[in-house]
């Protein structure tokens, strides 16, 4: 499948990367139900995984669910047939519905486990397409993308996403909230692709080739660190600190 694109001025996609076939990426959906009159939005954020780096986000409340799955399938396939992930809730559940109906490839699947045996080994109880936003992992998202932002480790190129993430603000609980008059679709859908990227180095569903050396100093200790694997690999009776000794 190639979908091909239009430029628009007004068009719902934004987009600020092109594929790199080197690496790969993760498309998290918040959906909406696109009826006529409602103030919700369905976002589609797509992540590239090793920076952290966000690259496409499609943004609308005037499609239905079919057309925003449609969509994101389009997306995927042009992101590498990246790993894609939605809600287990509401419309949500819907997508990976559709999704998993078009034979999309690489659907997010969540695992579930109960007790931990004795030596730590988890029973898993089964699997379940999509992540899950409740109680228990709306803090954990929220911190995830915190320590992200705060480390300077991801790049956020929306500016309506900047500005939803202005507005939230703790309840008297200590609970993040939006004004009622705002809204969190984009934040929403950028920290699930947060956690569902992280979630997909963990279990090795996106193992990514590493950065290359970029300033001369990080050229130098590549070459270096090479020529000591050299070694290594030549004197394996030898380990690494009597490889630098005799460099």
């Amino acid at each position: 499948m190639k979908p091909s694109f239009e430029e628009s001025e007004r068009g719902p996609l934004l987009v600020w990367a092109k594929p790199d076939h080197e690496l790969q990426y993760v498309i998290f959906v918040d959906a909406a139900s696109g009826m006529r009159g409602t103030t919700d939005y369905s976002v589609i954020k797509v992540l590239e995984c090793r920076d952290m780096r966000e690259v496409a986000c499609w943004r609308s409340n005037k499609c239905g669910p079919d057309q925003v799955a449609s969509k994101a399938m389009c997306l995927g396939y042009h992101y590498n047939v990246a790993l894609i992930g939605a809600e287990t809730e509401k419309w949500g559940s819907f997508i990976m519905f559709f999704l998993a109906q078009q034979n999309y490839p690489n659907l997010y699947t969540r695992v579930r486990y109960g007790r931990v045996r004795q030596g730590g080994q988890k029973d898993m109880l089964g699997t379940e397409l999509g992540w899950r936003t409740d109680l228990k992992t709306r803090d954990w998202m929220f911190g995830t993308g915190m320590t992200a932002v705060n480390e300077g480790v991801c790049q956020i190129n929306s500016v309506n996403q900047l500005r939803e993430m202005r507005e939230i603000f703790r309840d008297e609980m200590g609970k993040p909230r939006h004004p009622k008059n705002g809204n969190d679709d984009e934040v929403m859908a950028w920290l699930g692709a947060l956690m569902m990227r992280d979630a997909a180095y963990s279990r090795k569903l996106v193992v990514n080739k590493p950065k290359p050396p970029q300033t001369e100093a990080e050229k130098q200790e590549a070459w270096v660190t090479d020529l000591v694997r050299e070694y290594s690999e030549d004197h394996p009776d030898k380990d690494d600190d009597t490889a630098w000794l005799e460099w």
